[in-house]
């Protein structure tokens, strides 16, 4: 007969007590870990969303063509193009008119025949073809940096656009404006001398008529 060995109790209590110990902790285990992936996938998934969310950009402030106040900006530029005009010893004085009344076109003085081929030449570069309505033609003028108050809308020859714009300063060699007409296939730009009381307005010059003018 095969004789059994007993072990003694406290070595059973604690081998019995380490199987239950390892089977609960394996099926604790077993039972929580799919969720406890569930729940780290979607962790990370919150969290690649928010790194692809980009924060918003302030955008900056609109500015005029010159980067500045237009009418201030454009009287810098102007008088700076007066200056370059000016010879050593500037001789005259610009011409001045009665207030509240229709005036002639002035001739121009050496310093406005400069200044004003500047203009010229600027203003018809920006035009290679004519354009079709006035509210073209200001536009084009507005994107050059002529300031909106400055730019005025004249009776043209045979219905064709004209926008006057008024280059005076109030200085020396700025008495002057220019008319910008738009034909069919080309823009002129004439320079005129302009009385340089602020009270005439620029509208109320009245152009000498001219004999060759392009056909519309």
């Amino acid at each position: 007969m095969r004789t059994v060995q007993r072990l003694p109790k406290t070595v059973t209590a604690a081998v019995l007590g380490a199987l239950l110990l390892t089977a609960g902790g394996t099926g604790t285990a077993s039972a929580a870990t799919p969720a406890d992936q569930a729940a780290a996938r979607t962790a990370a998934k919150a969290k690649a969303a928010r790194a692809l969310v980009k924060p918003p950009v302030a955008k900056p402030p609109v500015r005029t063509p010159w980067g500045a106040p237009t009418e201030a900006r454009f009287r810098t530029w102007a008088g700076n193009l007066v200056d370059s005009c000016l010879p050593s010893r500037p001789q005259g004085t610009g011409l001045s008119a009665a207030t509240g009344t229709t005036v002639d076109e002035l001739p121009l003085g050496l310093i406005e025949q400069c200044v004003g081929g500047y203009h010229h030449q600027r203003i018809t570069r920006a035009f290679p073809t004519g354009p079709a309505d006035y509210p073209q033609l200001r536009a084009q003028l507005l994107a050059l940096g002529y300031p909106a108050e400055r730019i005025h809308r004249v009776h043209g020859h045979n219905s064709s656009p004209v926008a006057r714009i008024d280059l005076r300063l109030g200085r020396l060699g700025s008495d002057m404006a220019v008319d910008v007409t738009g034909y069919r296939t080309m823009v002129t730009a004439e320079p005129f001398g302009v009385p340089r009381s602020p009270e005439v307005k620029v509208t109320d010059v009245r152009r000498k008529p001219v004999i060759d003018r392009p056909q519309s």
